[in-house]
């Protein structure tokens, strides 16, 4: 007998971003206003990265649509320190306490 699954279970297994998203654990400096108003600079891990946006993973608590400015060393050799920019799309407790925050890139720009 032929097994026949729905087309929502094929649809939500299937990649539906249009850019490759490159995934990682690289350490970044995380620098904007948190949700008290109040400006800070964080240390952050960056999980994911793509042409269009990122994902990190910091302890500070910050609003979605607040612009944040992001700096990411890349362990390439020699290293790569690049500068990414733009606003909280996503922001998500997580069960540690950390928030993880889904960013739109607006600019980059290499140091």
């Amino acid at each position: 007998m032929e097994t026949v699954f729905p087309l929502t279970a094929i649809y939500n297994t299937l990649e539906r971003r249009a850019k490759p998203r490159f995934e990682c654990a690289y350490p970044a400096v995380v620098r904007g206003i948190d949700s008290a108003g109040a400006r800070f600079e964080e240390r952050a891990t960056l999980a994911n990265l793509s042409y269009g946006g990122l994902y990190l993973q910091m302890a500070c608590r910050v609003d979605s649509k607040r612009p944040l400015f992001v700096m990411v060393r890349f362990p390439n050799t020699p290293p790569t320190l690049i500068a990414l920019r733009g606003p909280i799309v996503r922001s998500e407790s997580k069960p540690d306490g950390h928030y993880g925050l889904a960013i739109r890139l607006e600019s980059h720009r290499f140091l």
